[in-house]
């Protein structure tokens, strides 16, 4: 199995009047292998997958795997709170050719330990392809446990994890246990350069999208020994860590992307946009960053 590493941009879903906007979304994915990263990730909290039907998410992924042209891998995000709807999300994704699959904790339902590895595992063996498993409990309201994961790290095609959780000890006592094909993703973008110190190797990134060329190099130093090399492009993606999740993600990111040029300011319902005093604020922190904003207001 590919081990998974470096610098995955969990893509945004752009829209123009309320569908899908393929265009913007080419052109993004375009944007983002020229930037460097090493992977995309449609489809994810980031891509707003709760507010797509089910047609949508798949064409959305279709229209990632088709404009990336196997230039980077593409792991489609297959999250759902319910098993069913994940495994045939996983077989749609797997018929317009993705790399791997991103599967978060199943959310509002509130499994328990049990639950949660019997969902992983029936995703995991409906389909042949690579499997992340995705803990972020702030966003889900409930929270994979290490003994869970360990135990799902034995299933051959379960191949990594994004870990969301912010505790860096919990992740180190993990990876000395993990089998060495299994790589340890970082799902805070402010946390990167220390969950690489621990033993993990990459992220699965936001702020990618607007410094994709300095989070990929932060990645590629760390995994060639540069530390020093590494610590310089941490240091310049870190106030973007603070910036674009100064609101519920997606919101900040697209209402930058937006001001960029890049794609229309619009969410699906029940996201909207960002209050006036912090997009002031958004904008003012950005241009002091040297980003170009062509249509900020």
């Amino acid at each position: 199995m590919r081990q998974f590493q470096g610098c995955y941009t969990a893509l945004i879903t752009p829209f123009k009047d309320g569908a899908v906007d393929g265009g913007a979304l080419e052109d993004l994915v375009n944007h983002q292998i020229a930037d460097g990263v090493h992977g995309l990730v449609p489809c994810g909290t980031t891509g707003e997958s709760a507010a797509l039907t089910q047609d949508e998410h798949v064409d959305v992924v279709r229209r990632v795997v088709k404009a990336a042209k196997g230039r980077v891998p593409v792991i489609a995000g297959v999250g759902s709170p319910a098993t069913a709807r994940s495994v045939e999300l996983a077989r749609l994704c797997a018929e317009v050719g993705v790399d791997g699959l991103l599967s978060v904790t199943p959310y509002y339902n509130k499994p328990n330990a049990l639950g949660l590895y019997q969902h992983f595992l029936t995703v995991a063996q409906a389909t042949r392809l690579p499997v992340i498993l995705y803990n972020v409990p702030g966003r889900t309201g409930v929270d994979l446990p290490p003994d869970v994961t360990l135990r799902l790290a034995e299933q051959p095609n379960i191949v990594g994890l994004k870990d969301a959780t912010g505790n860096l000890q919990r992740v180190h006592e993990m990876v000395t246990q993990l089998p060495a094909h299994f790589s340890m993703l970082s799902g805070e973008d402010g946390l990167v350069l220390p969950l690489l110190s621990v033993g993990g190797v990459g992220v699965i990134s936001v702020i990618s999208h607007v410094v994709g060329g300095p989070m990929s190099k932060l990645c590629t130093s760390f995994l060639a020994g540069n530390l020093a090399e590494a610590r310089t492009h941490a240091a310049r993606t870190l106030p973007f860590a603070r910036l674009l999740f100064m609101d519920s993600n997606p919101i900040p990111v697209k209402t930058a992307l937006a001001a960029m040029g890049m794609i229309r300011e619009e969410w699906r319902l029940p996201l909207g946009p960002m209050p006036q005093e912090k997009r002031t604020l958004l904008f003012t922190e950005l241009r002091k960053l040297g980003v170009e904003l062509k249509h900020a207001a």
